[in-house]
């Protein structure tokens, strides 16, 4: 015996976005300091993330996730910035190895559009990066 059937809650859409490379692919490195790091789409869903080769574009009025995981073959940085401007608490910085880092992102009236940069005061070349955007409010 079964009790009554409750009202069908909200349809709720998932947006994400997972992004990255596997390797040092040559004709995308090395990265000048400030340069962009160009990152492919694996996997995304949703309508409030996109990305173009690295510039990943964030939804207005928004809250994301982001998380970040680079491999650089030098001593270097790396950082995360919202429509040019560093993300305070985003860098990493070290050796040749991995660099990680994280932080949470809210977008004002017209967006934003969210890059992964190189920190490092010289070119460096990045492999095996991933990046993922999470929507949450």
């Amino acid at each position: 015996m079964t009790g009554v059937t409750g009202p069908t809650g909200p349809t709720v859409t998932a947006n994400y976005l997972a992004a990255g490379r596997v390797g040092p692919d040559p004709a995308i490195n090395p990265v000048p300091p400030g340069g962009i790091i160009s990152l492919a789409t694996f996997d995304e869903n949703g309508n409030a993330i996109s990305n173009n080769n690295g510039s990943i574009t964030l939804a207005p009025n928004q809250t994301f996730s982001v998380v970040y995981k680079t491999n650089n073959t030098d001593p270097g940085s790396a950082i995360l910035r919202l429509n040019g401007t560093n993300i305070g608490g985003s860098n990493a910085q070290g050796p040749a190895g991995t660099l990680a880092g994280n932080t949470i992102v809210s977008t004002g009236a017209l967006g934003g559009t969210l890059t992964l940069n190189n920190f490092g005061p010289a070119t460096n070349t990045f492999g095996s990066t991933t990046v993922s955007v999470i929507k949450l409010a």
